[in-house]
């Protein structure tokens, strides 16, 4: 072969490799982008059960499908699945208590085994009879406690690295946050900013919007602070 034509190779295996990075890597995924998320914020409910004020939104037909979001998180979480899984379902996804737009109680706990008694009363109260559950890291873990301690609840449970690593569950960060917790200004929209750009694979995600939206919270009520120590 000669040089000419190993020079030709190797050019077009870098043009390849520049195309398939500029395509799949540095533009944004345009599949995961919501049908309309303001259709979704149209659809935001607020209920009171008990004396906890759940934020929701509810979307599509079928079985009844939940979907629960992970710690420091809130529902704006699954805003890319919502349109595409709503086809199929009736899509409920919350916030719950302690996070996004939901009451914030100080005084209340908010473990695994309060907050899976929560979202039952917040089921029967929907009158929502079994449902498929799938839940995220802190969700996947009550989503779990639901199913075991209210199977007549749960058709199906799916869990995306929920919280149930018994290695790491015996942890107690309270005392060690609880001073944090009186200096809740600690939670601003830059710190926000590098903890979405960590646990988000696609950077262009991270976009203003995005960051204002996990951020809102913290900065409408310095309980959220106390809560997520809780959690």
């Amino acid at each position: 072969m000669s040089n000419f034509s190993i020079v030709l190779v190797l050019s077009i295996v870098l043009l390849l490799g520049f195309v398939f990075y500029y395509f799949l890597k540095k533009r944004p995924q345009k599949f995961l982008a919501p049908e309309s998320y303001e259709e979704l914020i149209a659809n935001t409910h607020f209920v009171t059960v008990d004396e906890v004020t759940f934020c929701y939104q509810r979307l599509g037909r079928g079985p009844h499908l939940l979907l629960l979001h992970g710690l420091g998180a809130n529902l704006f979480t699954w805003r890319f699945v919502i349109g595409e899984l709503s086809k199929f379902f009736t899509v409920t996804v919350l916030d719950l208590p302690g996070f996004g737009q939901s009451s914030k109680n100080p005084i209340l706990d908010y473990d695994r085994d309060s907050q899976v008694k929560r979202l039952k009363q917040f089921l029967d109260h929907l009158k929502i009879g079994k449902c498929f559950v799938i839940g995220s890291s802190m969700g996947g873990a009550i989503g779990l406690g639901l199913a075991l301690h209210f199977p007549e609840k749960v058709e199906k449970y799916i869990g995306l690295s929920p919280a149930t690593n018994p290695r790491v569950l015996p942890f107690n960060p309270r005392p060690l946050l609880k001073a944090l917790s009186q200096t809740y200004k600690i939670i601003s929209r830059p710190f926000v900013r590098v903890l979405v750009g960590r646990v988000v694979y696609n950077k262009h995600l991270v976009t203003n919007e995005s960051v204002d939206r996990y951020f809102q919270p913290y900065k409408q009520n310095k309980n959220a602070v106390v809560c997520v120590l809780k959690a």
